[in-house]
């Protein structure tokens, strides 16, 4: 039979040991909270960029696109009726009254950058080549039709 000084040592182990348990269980249980709430977290995120993945997709336009004004819509017709019409354009894009024209030539496929004056219909245009006829042709189409379209003499 143990003494009273065993006894007494043995509840000081097993008050040591519940002691330690009980910390170590509340450091686990906030460990395993912190742990839930960052998967959670981390889920979220995941779904909310799959969803703006798949929204981005089904999107007919860009996210950054505007309604364009009448004398833009009718600008962006003539720039690519001109494009059509004109020898060694392979594409065009129109921002506005801002024109990129893609241009195949001997040299390869180079880009040509114009900007359109909605009021007077002048133009400048920079590109590497700047005595290619090309560019100059498409302003000067570009030009000549919008002029006629909007009435400026």
């Amino acid at each position: 039979m143990p003494d009273a000084e065993g006894t007494s040592r043995s509840e000081e182990r097993r008050a040591a040991l519940a002691a330690w348990r009980q910390k170590h269980e509340k450091k686990l249980a906030v460990a395993a909270k912190v742990a839930a709430a960052v998967a959670v977290a981390a889920l979220a995120v995941a779904v909310a960029r799959r969803a703006s993945v798949d929204e981005d997709w089904e999107a007919d336009e860009p996210i950054n696109a505007r309604t364009k004004t009448p004398e833009e819509e009718a600008f962006e017709e003539i720039v690519h009726a001109a494009a059509e019409h004109t020898a060694r354009i392979e594409d065009v894009s129109v921002q506005g009254f801002a024109v990129e024209a893609k241009v195949r030539s001997k040299r390869g496929t180079w880009d040509a950058s114009f900007f359109f004056d909605s009021e007077t219909g002048h133009y400048h245009y920079s590109c590497p080549y700047p005595d290619a006829n090309a560019p100059i042709f498409l302003g000067d189409t570009i030009q000549e039709l919008y002029k006629e379209a909007v009435g400026i003499g």
